[in-house]
């Protein structure tokens, strides 16, 4: 067994690392998912303290990954309403408020999802075949609320294209081999490079041609009231279920279905942009205790 000291030494390397991830631009916490697994292995050092700086590395990447996606790709004033919920409230001048708000989702889901992970690990445990047979249904009933969540007929037809195009990819590369050095034995397959394609590559692809300049921006006065971010971050922690349990569900996707699809449109700064930030942030961080705790069951 490992010692309380190599845990806790393991862990705080685990906190650098994940705070190095966390601001460089264009890696998701999936991508550093992939590459601390499969570099993980080839760790001389207990298994208990090696995990524990995967872990770390996970949940402190989810606290900062905020911050470059919120400088990068910063749209122009006129196309705000139909920006990210954290730009919006850039151009609006509250990035710090973002930031922080950010941080209070993390914060609160941590403690909440650690609180919950063991006794919800027993029954998912116990309905695990259930679950497993049901999961078809499962995935085809949240496909279709997010579309119904688009607030418009044009958003709607939309959402069922991107549907149609991500299941196609699916179809046609998952079942492709893989190989790599990075690649566990046994588990070669397209993902990883599925998600550094989706997930790392727009953000830095639309940075490139974005316009928009960082308005001054004001200070860290948060304009969501406490019960507010205890809500909007607990959804996030129900979103993190989702994410943590059910393969090909994001935090975002979470996110969405937590709060109705308020945060997915509107003026720049409004209520509900603010909660989406505190529950993505939240799924976020949930997501990578109930990982843990999926492997496990």
């Amino acid at each position: 067994m490992a010692s309380p000291v190599a845990v806790v030494g393991y862990a705080c390397v685990g906190v650098g690392l994940g705070t190095v991830t966390g601001l460089v631009p264009g890696l998701h916490v999936n991508s550093v998912a992939f590459v601390l697994v499969g570099v993980a292995p080839t760790v001389d050092g207990p298994a208990a303290a090696v995990a524990s700086a995967v872990l770390a590395a996970g949940v402190v990447h989810t606290f900062l990954s905020i911050v470059p996606g919120l400088v990068l790709g910063v749209p122009d004033a006129a196309t705000a309403p139909g920006a990210l919920p954290g730009h919006r409230l850039v151009l609006a001048g509250r990035g710090r408020e973002a930031i922080r708000l950010s941080a209070l989702g993390s914060g609160v889901a941590l403690a909440a999802s650690v609180a919950v992970a063991l006794p919800l690990s027993r029954a998912v445990a116990a309905g695990r075949e259930w679950l497993l047979a049901a999961l078809p249904l499962l995935l085809a009933v949240i496909a279709g609320l997010l579309i119904l969540a688009e607030p418009t007929r044009r958003g709607k037809a939309g959402g069922a294209v991107c549907l149609a195009v991500a299941t196609a990819l699916g179809l046609l590369a998952l079942d492709l081999p893989a190989s790599g050095p990075l690649t566990p034995d046994g588990a070669a397959s397209m993902l990883a490079p599925i998600f550094g394609g989706l997930f790392g590559a727009p953000i830095l692809l639309d940075a490139l041609d974005a316009r928009g300049a960082i308005p001054p921006q004001d200070g860290t006065d948060l304009g969501l009231a406490p019960r507010g971010v205890a809500r909007a971050a607990l959804s996030g922690v129900g979103g993190g279920t989702l994410v943590g349990y059910l393969p090909g569900v994001s935090a975002g996707v979470a996110a969405v279905l937590a709060l109705g699809g308020a945060g997915g449109s509107g003026p720049a700064g409004r209520g509900s942009d603010r909660a989406y930030v505190v529950a993505t942030s939240g799924a976020d961080t949930a997501t990578a205790v109930f990982a843990v705790a999926s492997l496990a069951v």
